[in-house]
């Protein structure tokens, strides 16, 4: 009779700690993107490194990709 009470409380104790860290967590992984740059952005010359920066970035990762795929392919 004990065990069946002591299990069943800790059934109850683990279902609660699990339902208070998912909880704790729903905003854990919430991202707020910046969206599209807006046209006028673009003739900024403040930004003009940050999207040079973005071109060389995104060509280099693309160019990763590339080479990695065509070693893989190749023998």
């Amino acid at each position: 009779m004990l065990r069946k009470m002591i299990r069943r409380d800790g059934v109850a104790a683990l279902a609660a700690l699990g339902l208070l860290g998912t909880a704790a967590c729903s905003d854990l992984l919430d991202v707020e993107l910046p969206g599209r740059v807006i046209t006028e952005q673009l003739d900024d010359p403040a930004l003009a490194t940050a999207l040079a920066n973005g071109v060389v970035i995104t060509f280099e990762c693309a160019w990763t990709q590339y080479v990695a795929a065509a070693n893989a392919m190749s023998d």
